[in-house]
């Protein structure tokens, strides 16, 4: 407690204690006056990263600075004697410290009373006291003596201070005054202290070089980056450093988590490990999402696993074994072998399992049966799908593979239906199921897509072999030989295979009839040039019957229509130029929409004529529609032509 002063007289005496040793050259701090009941009453110091002042903890009251005064502590200590004056009109009861390393000196500060008469014992000439709860003996620092600090040595109750924050004029949190003469002139420190600090000195070199040496050791087995939260075995620090990697990154990710899993680390700290050697190794795999959810997400599964495998059942042999524990051990030992097995399959480097991989992508290059597109396709959807099915997941987006493959969604989607089959004796690399469904939003497409692609084989190198042994079925490059162009190929009437056909031009635009030309059965088939070589494609002669004789005589002399017949080339060129139009036609007959049939009546519209419908000549005999060529041309064609279309 202190003295019963006034508080005037309370004032004056720290303002004067605070200036007289800013004069003296000691840096000044005022620090946290003990309050009721041992409390922080002045603020608290600054805290960084609240960005606020935070209570003084209870062993902080009486000698910490005060954080709104002096935010970096000690080391914001002053000489300047109006700022101290200021801070003392602000709180008059700080305690005042000062920076012992600014003021040279060298403290032993006694934490017992025995403590205290050990060291009277051994002498404590030209020492200052510093009376407190403790006293502390304060002594001039020589210059050939380290700044450093010892703090109860060999169990001692002693500290020796050379630098740092002490007390000189208060009261101690247990109420005891604290007091120190500013105008004492401490003698040299005793030779034991300086002693003490020296050995202390080199164990402390001793320590700082082991560890820059382990730090260079650590820095050449990580590459210089950080390192992992806990000690990793050969096959982690080789995942760490990123010279062990797995062909899909989110697998590297999840290897490295169950390392560190199976070394002890905790989620968080996996989940921090994994986000920044995603980063740092320039994986980039889950970098840049709003959150670290996929980090999460595979350090839980990485503990996970490794907790699956320490409960895992292991061989214990008991000494004294009898017969009816022999199946028991054997059943352990199984037990044992099958979890060894998986163990070799998820923690060993796989290096032989790497090589396999490579050759069998090699193999897959040099399939000479599977075009580049289908390659590149074959190996990104192997990639991609069984990546999916570990996942849980079989759809696949096409627009995911175009954006791996680099190719337009349409050739990709044709690369996978050339290698994939719903058989499986046709030994494909994967089978195809593609659904399609209406879609619900008034905005989107009418139908969405999704498309089912899963491997036959288990695992991505079996996939690969089988790719690198399968030939797709591939057309011969010409047009025409998908199930739709055959249903709309030439082709003979199915019941009248060799009666000759009449085949009509049409113009698409407004439907008039440009002409007709009668063909023989074989004529009509070598229409199909696409499904040949038409450069080698033998010629055929089509006979071209005018449409002019509908308007003339009905039944014109055979010597006239075999004047009007010309003999043309049907090669590739002349069947293009045909279906080009010629941009000269010879005048057509627009005839309208047509109906021909065996029976033709007049339209209900119109009265009955004694002309033919399809021309101004009388009617045939018999006939109440037709005249007589019109009847013949009838009988003789079995095949029906309605609105211009054959």
């Amino acid at each position: 407690m202190t003295s019963p002063t006034s508080s005037h007289q309370a004032s004056a005496s720290h303002l004067s204690v605070a200036i007289d040793h800013a004069k003296h050259g000691r840096r000044v701090a005022l620090c946290c006056p003990p309050g009721p009941n041992s409390g922080c009453i002045c603020g608290g110091k600054w805290d960084d990263r609240a960005k606020q002042l935070v209570p003084h903890a209870p062993k902080e009251v009486g000698k910490a600075p005060i954080g709104r005064f002096f935010p970096r502590g000690i080391n914001d200590a002053t000489t300047n004697t109006a700022t101290l004056d200021k801070y003392l009109r602000a709180l008059p009861e700080a305690n005042i410290s000062i920076d012992l390393q600014s003021a040279g000196w060298l403290v032993a500060d006694t934490d017992s009373p025995e403590a205290d008469a050990a060291e009277q014992a051994h002498g404590l000439d030209g020492a200052v006291v510093r009376e407190s709860r403790n006293r502390a003996y304060v002594f001039r620092r020589p210059a050939d003596c380290p700044i450093i600090n010892l703090i109860k040595a060999d169990g001692d109750p002693l500290d020796i201070l050379t630098f740092g924050n002490f007390l000189v004029h208060g009261t101690h949190r247990s109420g005891a005054p604290i007091r120190l003469d500013p105008h004492a002139r401490p003698g040299p420190a005793p030779a034991r202290y300086v002693e003490m600090l020296k050995r202390k000195a080199a164990e402390n070199a001793v320590a700082a070089e082991a560890t820059a040496a382990r730090r260079a050791e650590r820095a050449a087995l990580y590459g210089g980056g950080p390192e992992p939260p806990v000690r990793l075995h050969q096959r982690g620090q080789r995942r760490w450093t990123g010279e062990l990697v797995e062909p899909d990154r989110s697998d590297s990710l999840f290897y490295l988590g169950l390392d560190l899993a199976e070394c002890g680390a905790s989620e968080s700290a996996i989940t921090a490990a994994l986000e920044e050697r995603d980063a740092s190794l320039g994986w980039n795999k889950y970098t840049g999402r709003k959150d670290n959810r996929e980090y999460v997400r595979i350090a839980e599964k990485a503990v996970a696993r490794a907790v699956e495998q320490e409960r895992a059942p292991r061989i214990q042999f008991s000494p004294k074994a009898t017969d009816g524990d022999t199946a028991a051990q054997l059943e352990a030992a199984e037990a044992e072998m099958a979890r060894l097995r998986r163990a070799l399959l998820d923690r060993d480097d796989r290096l032989e399992v790497l090589e396999d991989y490579v050759h069998t992508i090699d193999d897959v290059l040099a399939n000479p049966g599977m075009s580049a597109t289908d390659k590149v396709v074959v190996l990104a959807t192997t990639r991609e799908v069984h990546t999916r099915l570990s996942k849980g997941k079989e759809h696949i987006a096409l627009g995911r593979l175009a954006d791996l493959t680099g190719m337009h969604k349409n050739t990709v989607s044709k690369a996978i239906d050339r290698v994939s089959s719903t058989n499986p004796d046709a030994r494909a690399p994967f089978r195809k199921v593609q659904t399609r469904t209406r879609n619900d939003d008034p905005e989107g497409p009418p139908f969405i897509t999704t498309i089912a692609v899963t491997p036959w084989a288990e695992r991505p190198r079996e996939t690969l072999a089988v790719a690198a042994a399968y030939a797709p079925l591939r057309p011969d490059g010409k047009r025409g030989q998908s199930p739709k162009a055959a249903a709309m190929r030439w082709k003979r009437c199915g019941v009248h295979e060799d009666a000759e056909a009449l085949v009509r031009g049409v113009c698409t635009v407004c439907g008039d009839v440009l002409g007709e030309q009668r063909v023989r059965p074989d004529q009509l088939e070598s229409l199909n040039h696409t499904l040949g070589d038409s450069a080698k494609a033998r010629a055929h002669t089509v006979s071209n019957v005018r449409m002019g004789h509908t308007l003339g005589d009905s039944d014109p002399p055979s010597a006239a229509r075999a004047a009007a017949m010309v003999n043309t080339q049907l090669s590739r060129d002349a069947a293009d130029r045909w279906k080009r139009l010629d941009p000269a036609p010879q005048e057509p007959v627009n005839l309208g929409r047509i109906r021909m049939t065996r029976d033709q009546e007049p339209p209900a519209d119109q009265p009955p004529t004694d002309q033919c419908v399809y021309g101004d000549g009388p009617l045939a005999p018999g006939h109440r529609a037709l005249c007589a060529y019109h009847r013949d041309l009838l009988a003789a064609q079995p095949l029906a032509v309605a609105g211009g279309e054959e």
